[in-house]
Parts: structure tokens; C-alpha cells; sequence
């Protein structure tokens, strides 16, 4: 069970801080990434265990898209509780928003006798020690990026691959894919944790003060990553020095003439202020930032059919609501970084050949890195879902 004061003691410290933003944007949506044009909604079929309700019958399929009303469910099978989520985003980010939807959707199903709580910026602690809360069940779900927790769900590490995809549609074929969606949530399961369907927020991208203007022009390049090893294995491949470091540590480096770029969604970029250390903003489209949320394994199997078929169709009809909201909200942060904030855009599709030899010099060493984490099944599924079935190594 959480404690209380601790509680008490991180929504406190969470107000104070947003208290404190300030800048030509407010609020830091870190888990944020750029989108462009919504996608259909997720298809993804609901788990086997919940497809009947106690009462016997049918419950709503999981690739409906219509919000199901509390008269669609038996609700004498759905006891009286108050639940929690965590997130790392701060408040107005859009891991907030998800979670905000999910909540929403779930009190109105359930007729308001589940309701869920909110603890974002990292009141409950980091990515990974809310992940091994949730698994304790000490914290009830987690919303999240899988790059975030890879030493929890090491298989989570295929959305590392690089500069696979020119555009957000493409990219959420392949999260809608039955078999990999199956085989991606045994690995959850493996780590104690319910999977639920993904969604994504946009991609990341790299932004500088010196303008791109072709690969040569990451030769030598000092740019700010996630501390992530294949991130950094492959980044160095394109001649980059790859410095790792927290988010609240860029603007300085920046500042300081220490790093020449970094790598973060555009709404980053806009919260952070970086418009004040950075020329440029780009659409490299590097990597996918994919958005997750799952409970404990336990929690879910101590549910009764009823609770997890609401829950599961509510996180079910998230994923169109925060692609579309992400969709808006970024092109809106692009917007303002280029006519309010004087960056400059460099649009990678102009630049013939640059995202086709950005692949070719980064595909091998990617595969290499990470099938040597994870083994090979699970990446070669999801590049085969992504088109890259032929370019597999031998």
C-alpha cells in the first residue's frame, strides 16, 4: 500500500514545481513526441480471459472504437475502488492527458464505482521504480515509454531501431499488428506485467546549431541521448559523439557550448526552452516514441471479468484519443518553435538521399546491438511487420 504522507509530500512538491515553469511555453511534456495525421484506431483483440463477463455474456470486443456506456456491463460484478496510476510527464504532458482519458473512460463504464488517481512527474518515482511498483502492486498502473525501462522489459528494446519509418501512419501499422502485439505482451507478462494496447505519441527528433544538410554533417556532431545503449551505439555509427544526460541537464550543456544538439520531441523542445540554445528543429524522425501502460500481473488475475473487460476497453479506445491528440498538439509545438520561438526547419525529406543513407549507415549496427540484448524473434517479427524483411542479417 502506498503511504499516505509520501503521498501527500510528492503532490506537493509536484504543485510547487509547475509553479515554477516559466518561458515562452509552460509545462513540461517530455513524453511527448511529434505526430502528424491521426491513425485508425487500435485493433487489437481483447485477451481471451475477457471475453465473457461473469454473467455470461459477450463483453464488447476490444477493437470497437464506441465508448461503451456503464448499461453495457454487469455492474453487480464490479466492486467499489480507487486506483492508482503513475507517470514520469508532468502535468499538461501528454502521458498526463492519456491517463486523464483512461480515468475518465473507466469512472464512466464502471458508473463511477472504479476511479483512478493520478500521480505524474515522477511524484511516485522513476520510470523503473514505478514499473517495480507495479509489479509489487504497490502502484496499480503505469504509464510509459518502453525505452524507458529496459532493464524491466528487455524485449521492449525493438522500438530502438532507428530511422525505419518516414511517417507516423507507418509506424502505427505495425503497433496494431496482431501476432507482434501477442508476443510482445508474453514478454510483459514475463516481468509481471499486463500489457495493454500501445498507442504513441509522435516521433523524436534531433535539433542543433549547426543546419544538416546532409550525413556528413553528423560526423563529429556532440548531441545530448537518452541513456540508452542502443541508442548510443548507433548514433556513434553515424560519427556521433553521443552524450548521454538527464533532460533537466540539456539547456545548461547547451548553454555552455558543451553539446551542439540534442534528440527530444518538438514539444520538448518548445517546454524546455532549448529555441534559446538551439538554430534549428528538425523532422529526423529517428525513433518512435511509443506509449505503453500495463498493471500487475496479480492485480489483473484478483479483477473480476467485468473490471478487466472495462479496463481493457477503455485503454482499448485510448489509443485513437491520445494519437489524435498528439496529431494536434505537436504540429501546434512545431508551429511556435518556427513563428514565435525564430528555429529554423530543416526538413529531412528535402535533403535527397539523407534518410535513406541515415538507414543504411545505422540498420546493421542497431540490429546487431539489440538482437544481441534480446535475441533475434522478436525484432526480426517486428521489422518484418515494419517492411525491413528482406534487410534482416543473416
Amino acid at each position: 500500500m502506498l503511504n499516505k504522507k509520501r503521498l501527500a509530500a510528492m503532490t506537493m512538491s509536484a504543485v510547487m514545481a509547475v509553479s515554477l515553469l516559466a518561458g515562452c511555453g509552460s509545462g513540461d511534456t517530455g513524453t511527448t513526441a511529434g505526430g502528424t495525421t491521426a491513425a485508425p484506431a487500435a485493433t487489437t483483440a481483447a485477451p481471451a480471459e475477457t471475453e465473457k463477463t461473469e454473467s455470461g455474456s459477450t463483453a464488447a470486443s476490444a477493437d470497437t472504437t464506441t465508448a461503451g456506456s456503464a448499461a453495457s456491463y454487469d455492474l453487480d460484478q464490479v466492486n467499489t475502488k480507487n486506483y492508482v496510476l503513475a507517470h514520469s510527464g508532468s502535468p499538461g504532458s501528454t502521458n498526463d492527458y492519456y491517463g486523464e482519458q483512461f480515468a475518465n473512460l473507466v469512472k464512466e463504464k464502471s458508473g463511477g464505482k472504479m476511479t483512478i488517481d493520478i500521480y505524474n512527474a515522477s511524484q511516485l518515482g522513476s520510470d523503473t521504480s514505478a514499473a517495480a511498483d507495479v509489479q509489487a502492486g504497490a502502484i496499480d498502473f503505469q504509464i510509459t515509454s518502453p525505452a524507458a525501462i529496459p532493464n524491466v522489459v528487455p524485449e521492449s528494446a525493438v522500438f530502438d531501431m532507428p530511422f525505419l519509418f518516414n511517417t507516423v501512419e507507418d509506424a502505427r501499422k505495425v503497433l496494431l499488428n496482431q501476432e507482434f502485439f501477442d508476443d510482445m505482451s508474453d514478454a510483459f507478462a514475463k516481468q509481471k506485467l499486463k500489457l495493454f494496447p500501445f498507442t504513441d505519441q509522435g516521433f523524436r527528433s534531433i535539433t542543433t546549431n549547426t543546419e544538416i544538410t546532409g550525413i556528413e554533417s553528423f560526423n563529429g556532431m556532440t548531441l545530448r541521448t537518452m541513456n540508452n545503449p542502443h541508442h548510443i551505439a548507433w548514433f556513434t555509427a553515424l560519427g556521433v559523439a553521443a552524450t548521454p544526460l538527464n533532460t533537466s541537464e540539456i539547456y545548461l550543456a547547451l548553454q555552455q557550448g558543451m553539446l551542439s544538439g540534442q534528440e527530444n520531441p518538438w514539444s520538448q523542445a518548445y517546454d524546455k526552452g532549448l529555441y534559446d540554445v538551439q538554430k534549428y528543429i528538425t523532422n529526423s524522425n529517428h525513433v518512435l516514441y511509443v506509449g505503453c501502460m500495463y498493471t500487475g500481473t496479480d492485480m489483473w488475475a484478483n479483477l473480476t471479468e467485468t473490471e478487466q473487460q472495462i479496463f481493457w476497453d477503455a485503454a482499448t479506445e485510448c489509443v485513437e484519443i491520445v494519437q489524435k491528440h498528439t496529431d494536434s498538439y505537436e504540429n501546434e509545438m512545431l508551429d511556435k518553435l518556427i513563428k514565435e520561438c525564430g528555429m529554423t526547419f530543416v526538413d529531412f525529406d528535402q535533403i535527397p538521399g539523407l534518410r535513406d543513407a541515415l538507414k543504411e549507415k545505422t540498420f546493421d549496427v542497431a540490429y546487431k546491438s539489440i538482437s544481441e540484448a534480446i535475441g533475434k524473434d522478436l525484432l526480426d517479427q517486428f521489422l518484418t511487420a515494419a517492411g525491413y524483411g528482406d534487410q534482416i542479417p543473416q
